[in-house]
């Protein structure tokens, strides 16, 4: 396959995986803010809960102090309203008669509000807080579990039941149920489930009244902006409504501080449409809905979630950038390995059509008085393919990690000894000289290293000198040189031919490499002998370097100097 199309499958296949990664990530942080938005809203309805029991516990004793008045005699001297309450009126078609002391101006206020007919209707489409009949049997919430409820439903069966609570405690004071005298409250802690009462003030005597009998009792309604409860009665002389204006800045001042621990900064709304439907955190005992005025908190900036995702994500990077590394290791094995066929074939081919050629005609008896001189040139050729082999055979086992040579410590002077003649014979055969000399104290120098290696290494340089600088070189010569340091000895090979190019100067040390002058498309090899023997250097523990300023090529080989004498 070519890279092109693997890159491509590869591009494709990462950004499929990105995209469902990026959709995953954004459900799960859209699921996150979900699931941290309901466990703040309901610790909100939680609080919004407490605070409707408080508030209605704290109003119930008002609502039963004002359903027991109900059933007070009329007093000739009219008293001063309770606590809590503007004034007590008794409504008629005629006229509107104050029941408690009130000022002139309030009574008609409330007088300017208060229509008969619309009150009635009102009347027979709200809600009493307790009726003439028999409440029914409460609806059967035990079908669904309650955990399984939404919100919604929550808030309507707890409203539910605090309405039936409050109920059955009017019921009790009630002048439709037992006639029975209440008992309100004393003046506690609202948190424990009562409220303080309302003190009465003024003692006055009694006047026949006429016999009444009550339809309804306690319908709370807003009429503009006063807060009223209102009950029915029908009397000998008609139908009549009596009536309480609570005081409901005061009320409201009152609830508010009952909830102050839970909701600090929470508000309480008249609820003017009179539905039933709107219950959601709505008083049992008023049409009054509680609002928290909790703001959402922001959502943290770290999460278990969170860090789990990116987690994930840390991990999905590393695994695509392995897999492009593998992608890229895998084309430029694929690289190697066609480039190390097309060079093999190549550096194969013209020997074997001189050993095929040659052979032939000595076989055939053509070329008798050349047969010496063919004998040499297939001889030269079999030694190429005999370095060549050797060469792909040593970077082969290099390539698969095999052992290597344990190295030895030996003299430079004998290492020198056993690879300087066929150094010269190489250059000779290329028409050059070898230029070698070192002063007894060098030689005597001691080197850690693979003798065989190392004889690699400079026929391999040397080789190189004579293909790339005897057709080029001023001086057709290679010199061999030696540096002395501390720790180590450079071994300098250095031809006085065209050099190499500075962007060369790395490149060349590539496996199937060669320089880019225009001589290394017609020298023969395969461009592995640098390669190779920069690895074997590295394997000693040395080093295999060019310097490509000044005129020609100079390698220098660096080899560590042996910490122990060699053995004899």
């Amino acid at each position: 396959m070519k890279p092109r199309a693997t890159w491509t499958i590869a591009a494709t296949s990462l950004v499929v995986v990105l995209a469902v990664m990026a959709w995953a990530t954004i459900k799960l942080l859209e699921f996150d803010a979900e699931r941290t938005r309901s466990q703040q809203q309901a610790v909100i309805e939680e609080q919004s809960r407490l605070a409707l029991w408080r508030i209605d516990s704290a109003m119930t004793p008002i609502l039963a102090r004002e359903v027991a008045a109900l059933d007070e005699p009329r007093r000739s001297q009219l008293a001063a309203p309770p606590q809590g309450v503007v004034m007590r009126f008794e409504l008629t078609h005629e006229r509107l008669r104050a029941l408690t002391q009130v000022e002139a101006d309030l009574l008609a206020q409330l007088e300017a509000s208060l229509k008969t007919d619309e009150i009635v209707a009102r009347l027979e489409a709200s809600a009493p807080l307790v009726r003439a009949v028999e409440r029914g049997s409460p609806a059967n919430t035990e079908a669904t579990p309650y955990a399984l409820k939404s919100q919604a439903v929550r808030n309507e069966d707890e409203w539910t039941q605090r309405k039936a609570t409050v109920e059955d405690n009017l019921i009790a004071c009630s002048p439709l149920g037992t006639n029975a005298p209440v008992d309100l409250p004393s003046n506690q802690d609202t948190r424990a489930g009562l409220g303080p009462t309302f003190e009465y003030w003024g003692v006055a005597e009694t006047e026949p009244e006429l016999p009444r009998e009550f339809t309804t009792v306690v319908e709370p309604l807003w009429v503009d902006d006063k807060l009223l409860l209102l009950s029915r009665a029908q009397s000998t002389e008609g139908e009549l409504i009596e009536g309480t204006w609570l005081d409901w800045p005061a009320l409201r001042e009152r609830m508010l501080g009952e909830v102050g621990d839970l909701l600090p900064d929470a508000g309480l709304v008249p609820v003017l449409s009179g539905s039933e439907t709107e219950t959601e955190r709505m008083l049992a005992t008023l049409p009054v809905r509680l609002e928290p005025a909790v703001a959402m908190t922001d959502l943290a900036a770290w999460s278990p979630l969170r860090a789990s995702l990116l987690a994930a994500w840390l991990i999905v990077l590393a695994a695509i950038a392995a897999l492009l590394l593998l992608v890229r290791a895998s084309l430029r094995l694929s690289e190697r390995r066609a480039t190390f066929v097309s060079a093999v074939t190549h550096e194969l081919r013209t020997p074997l059509t001189t050993f095929r050629m040659y052979t032939e005609m000595l076989g055939e008896g053509m070329v008798e008085h050349k047969r010496d001189r063919y004998i040499a040139i297939l001889r030269r050729e079999a030694d190429r393919l005999a370095g060549l082999v050797e060469n792909v055979l040593a970077y082969a086992r290099i390539e698969s990690d095999r052992p290597v040579a344990a190295p030895e410590a030996m003299s430079v002077g004998l290492l020198l000894d056993r690879v300087v003649e066929r150094l010269r014979e190489r250059c000779e055969a290329a028409a050059m000289q070898l230029e070698y000399q070192a002063s007894e104290r060098e030689r005597d120098i001691v080197l850690e290293v693979d003798p065989a290696a190392v004889e690699q290494i400079l026929f391999n340089l040397v080789d190189n000198a004579t293909k790339y600088a005897s057709a080029n070189a001023d001086e057709p010569r290679v010199r061999l040189e030696l540096e002395i340091a501390p720790r180590s000895v450079g071994l300098h090979v250095r031809d006085f031919g065209p050099g190499v190019a500075a962007d060369d100067c790395e490149r060349i040390f590539e496996p199937f490499t060669k320089a880019k002058a225009d001589a290394a498309g017609t020298v023969p090899g395969v461009g592995l002998g640098l390669a190779l023997s920069r690895r074997l250097a590295r394997q000693m523990g040395g080093e295999l370097s060019v310097t490509c300023e000044g005129r020609g090529a100079d390698f220098v080989l660096t080899l560590p100097r042996a910490t122990r004498q060699p053995t004899a």
